[in-house]
C-alpha cells in the first residue's frame, strides 16, 4: 500500500506486544471515525548486528509481531476497519514519520508509551 484515499489512524508499539489498553483505543476510534488502522511495529536499529545475526533477528522479530496482531486483525475485520500490519526497524519516532509519509492521509498516531 503506497498512499491511501482513506483516511488513517497509525497505533504503533516498540519491540513487545501492543497494550490492549492502545489497541482498544484505536480500534475504537478507526470505527468512531471510519478510518483505517494501521499496526506498526518499530524494532531495534541493526547497524550493530552482522550477517547473518540481521537476518535471523528481522525474521525472528517479524514472525513474532505477525503473531502478536493477529487477534488484532481479526478483531478488525470482525468490526469492518481495514487493517495493515506494517514492521520498521530503528528509532519510533524516524518509523511513524517514514510510515505516515508512505500512507499519505494520517489522522492521528497513537504509540505505546514505552516507543
Amino acid at each position: 500500500m503506497s498512499t491511501t484515499h482513506n483516511s488513517v489512524l497509525v497505533v504503533a508499539t516498540r519491540e513487545g506486544s501492543f497494550p490492549d489498553g492502545l489497541i482498544k483505543r484505536g480500534m475504537h476510534m478507526a470505527h468512531e471515525y471510519h478510518w483505517d488502522l494501521i499496526a506498526l511495529h518499530v524494532g531495534s536499529a541493526l547497524s550493530n548486528l552482522m550477517q547473518p545475526h540481521r537476518s535471523r533477528y528481522c525474521t525472528g522479530f517479524v514472525s513474532n509481531c505477525e503473531q502478536d496482531v493477529a487477534p488484532i486483525s481479526a478483531a478488525a475485520q470482525a468490526e469492518g476497519i481495514d487493517f495493515t500490519h506494517k514492521v520498521r526497524f530503528g528509532g519510533a519516532e524516524a518509523a511513524i514519520k517514514d510510515v505516515c509519509s508512505e500512507l499519505g492521509n494520517v489522522k492521528c498516531v497513537l504509540v505505546d508509551h514505552e516507543a
